[in-house]
């Protein structure tokens, strides 16, 4: 396992840091990094989102189409 190390943090920022990691019971080394596994986490799915081809607009349902189909399965019970 790595380790990083953060410089120069402003005395208001670490104090916040310590007493949110303290309400959750918590080191500040265990709340920070559950804080940076969160963020790569949601960078990769932003970068999986945009590699995804996007869909073919004449390929997609309207929202009119659906709303319709449940009502006439609805309607058919």
């Amino acid at each position: 396992m790595k380790n990083v190390q953060i410089r120069d943090v402003p005395d208001d920022i670490h104090a916040t840091l310590v007493a949110r990691a303290e309400s959750e019971n918590k080191s500040l080394q265990t709340y920070l990094a559950e804080i940076l596994a969160r963020e790569a986490r949601a960078a990769e799915t932003i970068a999986f989102l945009r590699s995804l081809k996007p869909v073919r607009r004449e390929s997609v349902v309207s929202t009119d189409e659906i709303v319709a189909m449940i009502r006439a399965d609805r309607d058919s019970r």
